[in-house]
């Protein structure tokens, strides 16, 4: 959870990103979604509070909670696989200058974070989505 939050912080410096030692492909582009379903997950006040557990969303129930969520306060949304730690994505943060936005995503235990913020909670919908629907058009925002 500590990685979690310092990449939504913004603080990717302090996190290893792209190890060698833990990523199994040669690039963002090999990787391939795994077919275990989805669980989507969200923690709100930091992380120490968990919001919400669905196994199994919709792209609807995804777009609804990221739309319904109060941005004023610090969330994180995560969609996982088979609710695993090892392959997901995460957006997050608050409108709060001093929080901000970010993304992450974890693929076979190598983690990219995004090289500058979304500028919104749409796009930080868009994305999220585009992982859910796995269009590959998610991982242009990691590059």
């Amino acid at each position: 959870m500590i990685k979690r939050l310092l990449a939504l912080l913004g603080l990717s410096s302090m996190m290893s990103c792209n190890s060698p030692t833990t990523q199994p492909f040669a690039s963002l582009a090999e990787y391939k979604k795994p077919s275990s379903p989805m669980t989507l997950i969200i923690y709100s006040e930091y992380g120490s509070k968990e919001t919400l557990r669905l196994p199994n969303p919709s792209e609807k129930d995804v777009t609804d909670w990221m739309t319904k969520l109060d941005w004023n306060q610090f969330h994180q949304v995560i969609l996982t696989h088979g609710g695993g730690e090892t392959d997901y994505m995460e957006v997050g943060g608050s409108l709060k200058p001093s929080d901000g936005f970010s993304g992450l995503v974890s693929l076979t235990g190598a983690q990219f974070v995004t090289p500058s913020a979304p500028p919104s909670v749409d796009h930080m919908t868009a994305l999220i989505i585009s992982y859910y629907r796995n269009d590959e058009k998610w991982k242009a925002a990691f590059k």
